[in-house]
């Protein structure tokens, strides 16, 4: 083994010693040895490292990338320059996994709404599509009920006669709660909103007046709220002969004009349920006596012993303070 000349000792061996020494890491004319194998200056490259000194590798970050690459669909392989070349392995993969989440591939159905998750999906999306574009809707005809698109969207009514729009009930038409709608009244005929049997529309009514609006909004399975907009101003209805309150008259005066008696009806709840606090006026234009009517079951509290107007230029208010119950007041005979 090679070494170093002890100091006191080796006598007549110094220089063999000492040359001995320095020729195992240089040549005979004094440069240094080239490395060869995986040893440079008896320095073993282990662990972590691999190769020679002056060429090391790092076999373990190879491996490293591979394994966790190879989870992400890239081929697993310990060359660092094929990760650029799955880059189209990747891409698919996220096609692939996106892709399956689309409503044509799911295919399970729900025990309780009994629907497959795709005819859900189907309605979700023409429910956003509606609410997202704000359709808007015109209709010529008198008729129309409310379609599925309309959600979110603005049915107008453009006719210069009376306009019926109906609500479906919700095996017609499956609106999600919560479903908004408008309706506009973009021509000179009135427009009624109606419920279909089995639905029920709280504070239905009429649009009784060019540009108007309301808002119909789905507040239970066949329940819905309209919102009528609100004229600062009284408008009234002119009658010449016997007349039955009708929704549209929520808030306005109906002018009685008649040189002959008229009966003015205010119908039950079973046929037209006014939201309690509703109100409205009578108004006697004509010589012939006005007389308010309770219908079947309504109960009229008033402080007169007789229905009837005093006469001509009177006026009376109705108000309805419960169920099938009103109150009458004002200039009664």
């Amino acid at each position: 083994m090679a070494r170093l000349p002890t100091p006191g000792g080796d006598d007549g061996a110094w220089g063999s010693v000492l040359n001995d020494f320095l020729s195992q890491a240089h040549n005979t004319d004094g440069s240094i040895k080239t490395a060869t194998g995986s040893r440079l200056g008896g320095i073993q490259l282990a662990g972590d490292l691999g190769g020679t000194a002056l060429a090391p590798t790092v076999p373990a970050l190879n491996t490293h990338i591979a394994a966790t690459t190879s989870v992400h669909g890239i081929p697993n392989t310990a060359n660092l320059e094929t990760i650029s070349g799955s880059q189209a392995k990747v891409d698919s993969h996220t096609a692939d996994t996106t892709d399956a989440h689309g409503a044509s591939t799911i295919s399970y159905d729900n025990s309780v709404s009994g629907l497959t998750a795709t005819q859900v999906q189907g309605a979700i999306d023409e429910v956003f599509s509606a609410v997202g574009s704000s359709t808007q809707n015109t209709q010529t005809g008198t008729t129309y009920t409310l379609a599925l698109s309309d959600a979110g969207g603005i049915v107008e009514m453009d006719n210069t006669s009376s306009n019926t729009v109906t609500v479906p009930d919700n095996a017609s038409v499956a609106f999600p709660v919560g479903t908004v709608i408008e309706v506009n009244q973009l021509g000179a005929g009135v427009t009624s909103v109606v419920s279909a049997g089995g639905v029920t529309v709280r504070n239905a009514g009429e649009l009784d007046s060019q540009y108007k609006r309301a808002v119909l909004r789905k507040r239970a399975t066949d329940e819905w709220i309209m919102y009528l907009q609100v004229d600062r101003l009284i408008i009234p209805r002119n009658v010449t002969v016997n007349y039955t309150l009708s929704t549209g008259d929520a808030g306005r005066v109906i002018e009685i004009n008649s040189a002959t008696p008229v009966i003015v009806s205010v119908p039950p709840d079973a046929t037209i349920d006014f939201p309690v606090g509703t109100h409205m006026e009578v108004f006697q234009r004509g010589t012939g006596t006005t007389t308010i009517s309770p219908g079947g079951g309504v109960t009229i509290l008033k402080g007169s012993s007789t229905f009837d107007l005093i006469g001509q230029y009177s006026t009376v208010g109705l108000r309805k303070r419960a169920a099938n119950e009103w109150v009458l007041g004002g200039e009664l005979a």
